[in-house]
C-alpha cells in the first residue's frame, strides 16, 4: 500500500522554481491574489446571511442557544465565532473582525491544498493548484464572508489529509484523526458529511482489491466519527423535518447539473492565459505526466459526488439543497485537478506563467475593476441602512423591511416576536429609526391578513413611509392607489409620500 500515495516530497528537490525569479513571481502573484481577493473586501457591509450570523452570536451564551433554535445554523462555526466575539469584546458590527476567521480558515485550506496535491502528484502541481484555488471566484467569496463554509472546507481538507496518510501508513492513528476531523466537518455543516460517502466508496474499492486498511481500523475510524456526531444529530434531524420550510432554491434541472460549476470560467481563463503565453514567444510543450490510479479516482469522486448527491436529494425530496455553497466541498478537488492538467506542460516557467495569468484574470472577474470590492454580492445592508438614514425622516415613520430570510415565508413565524427578531437581523445589525415592520418572503395571498394588519401602522396622520425590498412596493402601490407618490431611492428603497 506504500505505493498508493506518493511519499512527501519537498519543493526544492523537484525544481518547482527553476530560478529565484520564478519564486519571487509566484510569491508576488499569490500576495496580490490574497490582498485583492480576500483582504480588501473585508470592511464592506454585511450581506443578509452575515447579519443573521451577527444576530446569533452577539448576545449572551443563553441568548446564543435560544437564537440557534430559531434557524438552522452551523453549531461549530457560530460557537467559535461567539467565543471570538466575546473574548475580544467586539463592539457593534465589526465586519472585518467577524470575517477574519473565514480568511484564516481559507488560508489553512490553501496550505492543505498544496500538501494534498504534493502527496497525490508532486510539489510542482501543488504550487499550481494552490494558486488556482486561491483565485477561484467561489473561494474568494467564501473567504471573505462571515459564514461557515471556509471553516468547513478547511476541516474537510484536514480530514482528506489524514485519510491519505492512513492509506499510506495503514496505522490506526491517522484513521482515527480522519474520523475525528470528519465529525468536526459535520458540526460545521451537515451537507459536508458527503465526504464520508467518498471515503466509503474508495475504501470498498481498495478493500475489494485487498489493498485497503485493516477492517478493524476502518470500524474504529467510523466509530469515532459516529460517536462524536451523535450529540448533534437531533438538531440536524429537526432541520430535516422542516426541509420544506427552509428550502429557498428551486428544484434543479439537468442543465443546472452541468452549468452550476466553476469549470467553464477556469478553463476559459487557462486557455486565454495560454494564448497570451504563446503570443509572448514562449513555447508550450505538453508531456504525459503519470499519476497513480488512486489520484484520479479520488479527484473524480471528490469533484462529482458532492454535486451529484445534493442534486439527487434536491430532485427527489422537499430539501432543495442544490446550492453552490452547499457543495463547495468540491472546490479544492477542482483546483488540484486543474493543477494536475497544467503540470503536464513541460516548462516550469510556462506553466507558472499560464496559471498566474489565469489566476489574475479570475480575481478580476470576481471583483471587476472596483477599487474596494464589496463582499456583499446580493445586498449590502450597511449601504441600505445608510441610504435610509440619510433621508432624515421623523423617528415614528413606518419602515417596511423585506429582508429575504426564508423564515419570513411562514405566517406563524412572522407573528412570533422571537422569529421576527431574527428575520430583522439586518436592522438589528445596522439599526435605523422608525417603526420597523417585517415583510413576508413573497407577495403571496396567504399573507393578505398579515399585510392588512401591517398597514395599520400607516395612520391617517402619516405623510410618508418607506419600503425596503423589490417585491412589495407594487403591492403597496395597488393597495393605496394613486393618492401616494412613489419615489425610488438607491439600494432597493422606495419612499411613499402623501401630499
Amino acid at each position: 500500500m506504500g505505493t498508493t500515495v506518493h511519499p512527501p516530497q519537498t519543493v526544492t528537490n523537484l525544481g518547482c522554481f527553476p530560478s529565484d525569479a520564478h519564486k519571487i513571481t509566484y510569491i508576488a502573484v499569490l500576495a496580490i491574489l490574497v490582498i485583492r481577493g480576500w483582504i480588501m473586501p473585508l470592511p464592506s457591509g454585511f450581506a443578509l446571511d452575515e447579519t443573521g450570523t451577527y444576530y446569533i452570536i452577539s448576545g449572551s451564551w443563553a441568548q446564543y442557544l435560544d437564537r440557534m433554535a430559531l434557524s438552522i445554523q452551523s453549531p461549530l462555526y457560530t460557537a467559535l465565532l461567539w467565543l471570538v466575539f466575546h473574548v475580544f469584546h467586539l463592539a457593534g458590527a465589526s465586519e472585518w473582525a467577524l470575517r477574519l476567521p473565514s480568511v484564516l480558515s481559507m488560508a489553512v485550506s490553501a496550505v492543505f491544498v498544496f500538501f494534498i496535491a504534493r502527496r497525490l502528484i508532486d510539489a510542482s502541481a501543488g504550487i499550481l493548484a494552490t494558486l488556482l484555488f486561491v483565485s477561484m471566484p467561489e473561494v474568494i467569496r467564501l473567504a471573505c464572508e462571515a459564514r461557515p463554509y471556509a471553516t468547513c472546507i478547511a476541516l474537510a481538507l484536514a480530514s482528506v489529509w489524514f485519510f491519505l496518510r492512513w492509506l499510506e501508513h495503514r496505522t490506526a492513528l491517522p484513521g482515527i484523526l480522519c474520523g475525528f476531523t470528519l465529525a468536526l466537518t459535520l458540526y460545521g455543516h451537515p451537507l459536508f458529511g458527503v465526504l464520508g460517502l467518498i471515503y466509503a466508496v474508495l475504501l470498498v474499492q481498495l478493500c475489494w482489491k485487498g489493498d485497503g486498511p485493516p477492517l478493524r481500523q476502518i470500524l474504529l475510524a467510523a466509530g469515532v466519527s459516529a460517536c462524536l456526531t451523535l450529540p448533534i444529530l437531533p438538531y440536524y434531524l429537526n432541520a430535516a423535518r422542516q426541509a420544506r420550510v427552509y428550502s429557498f432554491a428551486l428544484t434543479p434541472g439537468f442543465g443546472d447539473l452541468l452549468l452550476l460549476n466553476p469549470y467553464g470560467g477556469l478553463v476559459g481563463a487557462l486557455l486565454l492565459a495560454g494564448a497570451v503565453t504563446c503570443l509572448s514567444g514562449r513555447s508550450i510543450r505538453v508531456v504525459r505526466f503519470g499519476t497513480h490510479p488512486l489520484t484520479m479516482r479520488l479527484l473524480l469522486y471528490w469533484m462529482v459526488v458532492p454535486v451529484l448527491a445534493l442534486f439527487i436529494v434536491a430532485k427527489l425530496s422537499p430539501a432543495k439543497v442544490f446550492v453552490p455553497y452547499y457543495y463547495s466541498l468540491y472546490l479544492p478537488a477542482v483546483a488540484i485537478f486543474f493543477g494536475l492538467i497544467c503540470r503536464n506542460i513541460d516548462s516550469a516557467g510556462s506553466r507558472l506563467l499560464i496559471v498566474s495569468g489565469a489566476a489574475l484574470m479570475m480575481v478580476l472577474n470576481a471583483w471587476s475593476t472596483t477599487l474596494w470590492p464589496s463582499a456583499s454580492h446580493w445586498s449590502n445592508w450597511r449601504k441600505i441602512t445608510e441610504t435610509l438614514k440619510s433621508q432624515g425622516y421623523p423617528p415614528g415613520t413606518p419602515v417596511f423591511v423585506e429582508t429575504g430570510f426564508i423564515e419570513a415565508n411562514t405566517l406563524n413565524r412572522l407573528t412570533d416576536p422571537k422569529y421576527v427578531a431574527f428575520i430583522l437581523s439586518p436592522i438589528y445589525t445596522y439599526p435605523v429609526p422608525g417603526k420597523v415592520v417585517a415583510l413576508p418572503y413573497s407577495a403571496d395571498p396567504r399573507f393578505e391578513s398579515y399585510m392588512n394588519d401591517a398597514l395599520d401602522v400607516v395612520r391617517p396622520t402619516e405623510n410618508q413611509f418607506y419600503v425596503i425590498g423589490s417585491t412589495w412596493p407594487s403591492w403597496f402601490q395597488k393597495r393605496l392607489g394613486n393618492a401616494w407618490k412613489i419615489e425610488t431611492l438607491p439600494n432597493t428603497i422606495v419612499r411613499f409620500t402623501h401630499p
